[in-house]
């Protein structure tokens, strides 16, 4: 009887380790694509720092609206 469940207790651990290292894996390819995409995502800020014109996913997270207002410069002006 004791065999019996060593063998059931040696499976269900053989079982929680493949899905932990499963899990592991997961963990570490998003850390990697995570760091890569900061990573690119930095690059372009730095090539478009001083241009007039940035890309739509490097703007300010804001809502469109806001994006569209007059500066406070426009503002005064106006």
């Amino acid at each position: 009887m004791s065999d019996v469940c060593m063998s059931v207790e040696i499976f269900e651990f053989e079982a929680w380790d493949k899905n932990r290292s499963r899990k592991v894996a997961r963990l570490l390819i998003a850390q990697m694509l995570t760091a890569i995409s900061q990573r690119q995502k930095s690059a372009l800020r730095e090539a478009y720092k001083n241009k007039k014109y940035l890309p739509l996913d490097l703007l300010p997270k804001k809502t469109r609206a806001i994006r569209r207002r007059l500066t406070k410069h426009q503002a005064i002006e106006s």
